[in-house]
Parts: C-alpha cells; sequence; structure tokens
C-alpha cells in the first residue's frame, strides 16, 4: 500500500531542511514545550521520520519550574515522546540567576539550556507560526524598531552557536489547531497566556482578532512586511560589513572605520557590530551617546555607554563591547596541575588557561586573542613545581629573555591589554615566584631554551553564547 503524502505542515517542514547550510546536521532536536505548536510539530517530524531514515530526531523540554503544573507538563512531553519513539531530553532550570523580566529571564535560560545539550553542528526546531511572526513584528514596530528588528524571525538563523529552523513561519496557528485536532494530539495550556499584562497577550487576544476579522489577509500582508524589512536588513548587514570588514564579528572595532562615515552609516555600523557580537541592541539613546561621547573621547580616556549587562568602552583606537562580568571581583588564587592545565584548563572571566605540549612550530595552537604571542615555557619547571594562578597584581617586576625587567603593569600597557581585562588575566606562579603572564611573556629562568624543553602554556579566549537578544514567543 502506498504511504499517504506528506500533510500541507509536513511539506513545509521539508522544504525549511533544504535551506539548511552546509554541513548537513546529524540529529534535528525539537524545541517541545508541551504546547499545541511544539506537540502538533514533533507529530508531523516524527512522521516524516518514519519516511526518511536520514532523519535523527530527539527532543528538548525546558521545566522552568515557575508554574504549579510544570512537573506534569514535563510529564506530558515524556509521554508524549516515548509514545512516539522519540529520545527526550529534559532540563532543569532555575531563573534566579537571569536579570529582566520573568518571560525574559525564562527565554534566556531556556536558549542555555537548549545549548548545553545540542552539539554545534545539529539543529534546533521551533514551532513559531506566521501568528508568533505577527506579534513580534507589532511588538518591536511599537517599540520603534528599525529593519533589523522589524526583519523578526527568519525561517533559518544562526544565533550565537545554534543553528535554528523555524519551518512554520508560512502556516497560521489555526492550521496548526486544526491538524492537531485531526491528528488527535492532547497538549498543555499555559495559565499565564491568559495574563492580559503580558504584552503579547494583549496583541494576541485585544487587538489582533477583531483585526483580523475585518482583515482577512492580515498575517498574510503583515508576514510579508517582515520580510522585506528582513531583505533591507540584509542590505543594511552588507553595507555595515563593506564598512567595517573582517571586524564586524569581533569584540573590538577600530575607531577609524566610523570616523569616515555619515552618522546614520555609523549608527547602522554600530548596530550590526553589536547584533553580530551576540549582544542586546541598546537604545536609539545610549547609541547616540557612543557617537557622542565614546567616538569623539581623547585616547586616553575611558569612556562608557552600559546597558543590560554589557557595555561599550573605548581603549586608544579601538571601541570594545564588554561583559558586565568585568565589572566584578577577580576570581581568587586557584592552585593547578600541569595535567589539569593539559586536560581542561582554568576558566576565568575572561578566558582559559590551557598548556598545550609543543612538538613542533606547526602544533602551536592558534585559537588565541590577539595579545597572545605563544610563547614557550620549560615543560621541566611546570611539571616539577607547584603551579598557581593568581589575579592580584603585584608590583613586582618580570623580565623575559633578552628583554628589560618591567612591572606587570607596564607588560599589560606594552601589549595593548584594556584596563578592565587587567584584574581577571592570569598570572602564573611557579613555587611562589611570578613565572609569567600568560599569553604575553615568560620569564627567562622559565622560558624554554628549544622545542625539546617546550611546553606552551596558552591563554585561550573562548566568549561563550550569548542568548540576551533573543525575542521571541514561547512554544
Amino acid at each position: 500500500m502506498a504511504e499517504p503524502p506528506a500533510s500541507a505542515l509536513q511539506q513545509l517542514i521539508l522544504q525549511a531542511l533544504e535551506q539548511i547550510p552546509e554541513p548537513s546536521p546529524a540529529t534535528l532536536w525539537l524545541g517541545l514545550s508541551g504546547g499545541l505548536d511544539s506537540v502538533c510539530l514533533l507529530a508531523e517530524a516524527a512522521a516524516l521520520r518514519a519516511k526518511h531514515s536520514t532523519i535523527q530526531l530527539r527532543a528538548v523540554h525546558v521545566n522552568h519550574g515557575i508554574q504549579a503544573a510544570s512537573d506534569q507538563w514535563q510529564g506530558h512531553c515524556e509521554a508524549l515522546c516515548q509514545q512516539l519513539g522519540v529520545p527526550l531530553t529534559s532540563c532543569a532550570v532555575s531563573l534566579k540567576d537571569f536579570q529582566g523580566s520573568l518571560e525574559a529571564a525564562a527565554r534566556t535560560a531556556r536558549y542555555q539550556a537548549f545549548a548545553s545539550c545540542i552539539a554545534v553542528n545539529d539543529v534546533l526546531l521551533l514551532a513559531h507560526h506566521r501568528d508568533d511572526q505577527v506579534e513580534t513584528f507589532l511588538q518591536r514596530a511599537a517599540r520603534g524598531s528599525g529593519p533589523l528588528g522589524l526583519a523578526a524571525m527568519a525561517t533559518y538563523s544562526e544565533r550565537a552557536g545554534l543553528r535554528i529552523v523555524r519551518p512554520w513561519l508560512a502556516a497560521d496557528r489555526q492550521q496548526i489547531q486544526q491538524r492537531a485536532e485531526t491528528l488527535g494530539l492532547s497538549w498543555v495550556e499555559d495559565p499565564s497566556n491568559a495574563d492580559l499584562h503580558h504584552e503579547r497577550n494583549f496583541l494576541r487576544q485585544q487587538i489582533l482578532p477583531p483585526w483580523r476579522s475585518n482583515k482577512q489577509e492580515l498575517n498574510r500582508t503583515l508576514s510579508r512586511a517582515a520580510k522585506l524589512c528582513g531583505e533591507s536588513s540584509s542590505l543594511l548587514a552588507d553595507l555595515a560589513t563593506l564598512d567595517a570588514g573582517a571586524e564586524l564579528a569581533q569584540p573590538q572595532l577600530a575607531i577609524d572605520c566610523l570616523t569616515p562615515l555619515s552618522p546614520a552609516r555609523q549608527r547602522n555600523l554600530l548596530r550590526y557590530w553589536i547584533q553580530a557580537n551576540g549582544y542586546p541592541m541598546p537604545s536609539e539613546a545610549r547609541l547616540e551617546r557612543v557617537l557622542t561621547e565614546v567616538l569623539p573621547a581623547r585616547s586616553d580616556a575611558q569612556p562608557r555607554v552600559d546597558w543590560g549587562r554589557v557595555s561599550i568602552r573605548r581603549f586608544r583606537d579601538k571601541l570594545h563591547l564588554v561583559s558586565s562580568l568585568l565589572d566584578q571581583s577577580p576570581m581568587a588564587t586557584v592552585c593547578a596541575s600541569l595535567a589539569s592545565l593539559a586536560a581542561e584548563g582554568v576558566t576565568t572571566d575572561l578566558g582559559v588557561l590551557k598548556f598545550h605540549q609543543v612538538i613542533s612550530k606547526q602544533e602551536v595552537p592558534t585559537e588565541q586573542p590577539p595579545q597572545s604571542r605563544g610563547h614557550f615555557w620549560d615543560l621541566s619547571q611546570l611539571s616539577q613545581r607547584r603551579i598557581e594562578i593568581r589575579f592580584d597584581h603585584p608590583s613586582e617586576r618580570l623580565r623575559p629573555a633578552k628583554r628589560p625587567s618591567k612591572s606587570v603593569k607596564d607588560w599589560f600597557l606594552e601589549f595593548g591589554v584594556p584596563p578592565w581585562q587587567r584584574p581577571h588575566w592570569p598570572l602564573l606562579y611557579l613555587d611562589d615566584q611570578l613565572a609569567g603572564i600568560p599569553g604575553l611573556v615568560v620569564a627567562e629562568p622559565f622560558a624554554a631554551r628549544d622545542l625539546e624543553q617546550a611546553g606552551d602554556c596558552q591563554w585561550y579566549w573562548t566568549p561563550g553564547r550569548q542568548f540576551d537578544s533573543v525575542d521571541e514567543s514561547d512554544n
């Protein structure tokens, strides 16, 4: 007997999967809340998996613990996945460490949970639909967003290390509910969806129903407006790339990239630079302060503009995007072994200190911050002495081979380390002696004379995934 043809919603999933760029995902992860949209997406994706043996499907459920029925929702998801034969990963999160509104904190925690279990090249499927797109578009319009914000959601996007596919942006919620009822699916209802204090709920229940009854094509026309804003946003991103070049995705931006531009083009470059680094967008007033206070400041000044958990600061000839983590007190002294440095390293608020034994010059790690110079340490010294990582910067001096002796502060100045990074930059001590500043200099007594002696204690800087800028509906 011939298999039934794919449903319209299944066709949308297949079309969306074709838009995923290389590499092809090994696994499709589906964000499953237990609500109507994600339950229907799970059922349709599971049906496609039965027809396409190449599809590896898993579900992930995030339990926020903020509703009395949260554990029951998780149980519902577990039972549904067991029925459909889809492996499920459940993640419990706590919102006490997240800033902002409850909705924003839950969203940030949810995306961090997704990131914790989804491999880099895998794909996350989310069940946002055209009604969600319209609501997002109107919310952002009410905030005065430009094309970057009004573009709302795309079928395929990448956000801070996650590859995300939203296959149902061309489907209305009514179509999804009809399909779910046809399939005999059951789902949970979040009581917070009835709270009209939430702007999205107010739009969904008070504004859009009568508007849709008077204008049947409202979802299509507003979605088309979002799509056109997306095309405009892409063109503006191309312009920002032309203005900044390779610097657009770096947390530093040369002042020289901005000064020749018109004010409108400066603002455009700043917006896309911030967005390319995964941070939330500042208000128009704060963006203007960057242009009027930070950009023209003296080269020896340290102006800053803060918003959320990030700031833009100036050091020498560059603007820097800086996490608020660096406003905290530095870490306490860490005792480490050569084995632990080689295996997982020591993670700080700024980066990772990790040991790498060098066999040849070609084996020197390359994933380093611009300051790293790949200085080589004497392996025997590292293996025979007590290792401590300290962050209290003393007044003592340090002399590398064939260089004059300088204070720690002067070495930071020479290598252009910004003031806010210095308290968090590790100093490596061997038996209570300052042996060097990883990534910058090694004191002469602890430096390798040749590759046979060489260990390379590298200072890696790998920023974590950022989710502050995610502003989407829940599914």
